[in-house]
């Protein structure tokens, strides 16, 4: 009877002690996360030290050679003037992609007159506007990109459309001849025609209206087109792109710079700044964040 007895005071005494274990352990985990978070938020520093610590860990990394900035130029078939004009920069460094819409109305110096960019894309081609474009903001651009108003809706049609916000109820007559007509929308299906009307249409209220909405709509393209399905397959869909398109970034200079494409084609790492206008006598503009736009694209 004793032995019994004994045996189960030792029974008793273990379960107390496991039981001051596990409430001591409990006890001290919740002051500790008390503590802690009383720290983080009543001590400056260690808040912003986690801060770095937890942007630190989460931040990409890629070679810096896989930067570049190219110029993007779509043009009417009917009259060769230019439609869009667009800087896209993808920056390692900063880990950015960053896109920039050029009025076509924006004053540059070519063959030492100053002149609508326009005009330089009639005389001198992409090349042309490349050169006054490199002029004037001091950057370098690698690459040049030149698509037809017919192969533009060609890529819509291979790649699929977008959505995208409609500023301004329009119609817009195609360079093929027929007529596209817009009704003022929060967001819809586009197709490559409706694109082609927003981008070209050069009757807007504001020449930032029209900016503001190629900068939007290349921001839908490259998220939705430059990561996921379409660049996982990039030989089956961008192979038959690069055939419809004038450019001399080659199918090989996008399979180097791949990863670093898709990583930095989240709505997350793209910027959009908008070129400040002051519109000029002669239907130019010049720009008033001139020493911003070179820092975005440096």
């Amino acid at each position: 009877m004793n032995k019994r007895q004994d045996k189960r005071q030792r029974s008793d005494k273990c379960r107390v002690f496991l039981l001051f274990i596990i409430t001591f352990s409990c006890c001290a985990i919740i002051f500790g996360a008390a503590v802690s978070a009383m720290l983080y938020y009543m001590i400056p520093s260690l808040k912003a030290s986690a801060k770095a610590s937890a942007a630190y860990s989460s931040s990409i990394s890629y070679p810096a050679s896989n930067s570049f900035t190219m110029l993007i130029g779509v043009y009417s078939e009917k009259d060769g003037s230019p439609a869009e004009l667009l800087l896209y920069r993808l920056d390692t460094v900063k880990n950015k992609t960053i896109i920039m819409p050029v009025s076509t109305g924006l004053a540059v110096n070519f063959q030492g007159a100053s002149c609508p960019v326009s005009d330089v894309y009639k005389s001198g081609g992409i090349s042309g506007v490349s050169t006054a474009i490199q002029g004037l903001l001091s950057i370098k651009i690698n690459f040049t990109c030149n698509i037809s108003s017919g192969n533009y809706l060609k890529i819509f049609d291979k790649l699929g459309g977008l959505y995208g916000s409609i500023p301004e109820s329009l119609a817009f007559t195609l360079p093929d001849g027929s007529t596209v007509n817009l009704n003022a929308s929060s967001k819809q299906y586009l197709a490559g025609n409706k694109i082609y009307a927003l981008i070209a249409y050069p009757s807007y209220s504001e020449e930032s209206i029209r900016l503001k909405e190629q900068s939007n709509l290349m921001k839908e393209f490259v998220t939705e087109k430059l990561s996921g399905y379409y660049i996982n397959n990039p030989s089956t869909y961008y192979g038959d792109v690069f055939n419809l398109v004038s450019t001399d970034f080659s199918m090989n200079e996008l399979l180097k710079k791949i990863d670093a494409i898709k990583g930095l084609s989240s709505s997350d790492y793209i910027l959009t700044p908008q070129p400040a206008l002051t519109p000029g006598g002669d239907g130019t503009f010049s720009l008033n964040n001139l020493e911003e736009i070179k820092d975005d694209f440096s």
